[in-house]
């Protein structure tokens, strides 16, 4: 693979940069690594565990952020907003999933009515929000209380979120 069109840049693999505009950045040879890992799984949620093993060939018991890191400075590079990435999500507590949409140009989500992105549904393992998902209507606004880490902000406008 040579290039890769996103939404706001190219990326040319053979020499690890990224055509943004009148920008050229450069890729490290990880993130390279990690990005074409991706994008040879659009719509899969890949988890960190097979991240560590196959893009940083570390063994399967390493604790690190690794790839949290990598993924934030990735998204500088190749998103128009990397907050709100139209490429490159994170599936908190889960991993990371690649959406290989091309249109051009950033999506305004302010002139959309919305600062949420259409996202596809992403079942959680937790069975309490498999139970609620069938109670959901698209637009309904629901308020879920719960400890951190529950998965609470995952939930919303009726759709199980990643980002």
């Amino acid at each position: 693979m040579a290039t890769l069109q996103l939404t706001v840049c190219s990326v040319d693999f053979d020499a690890r940069l990224v055509h943004r505009g009148d920008d050229t950045i450069r890729l490290t040879a990880t993130e390279a690594r990690f990005l074409l890992y991706m994008i040879r799984r659009p719509g899969v949620l890949v988890s960190r565990e097979e991240l560590y093993e196959q893009v940083w060939e570390y063994s399967p018991n390493v604790v690190s952020r690794a790839v949290d890191k990598a993924a934030a400075k990735l998204r500088k590079k190749i998103e128009c907003d990397p907050a709100e990435p139209d490429h490159l999500f994170t599936v908190w507590g889960e991993g990371y999933r690649y959406e290989p949409k091309v249109d051009g140009k950033c999506v305004d989500r302010a002139a959309q009515g919305t600062n949420l992105r259409p996202a596809p549904v992403v079942l959680l393992a937790r069975p309490e929000f498999r139970r609620l998902e069938h109670l959901l209507c698209p637009d309904t606004l629901i308020t879920i209380t719960g400890p951190a880490g529950a998965g609470k902000t995952t939930l919303l406008s009726g759709r199980l979120l990643a980002t």
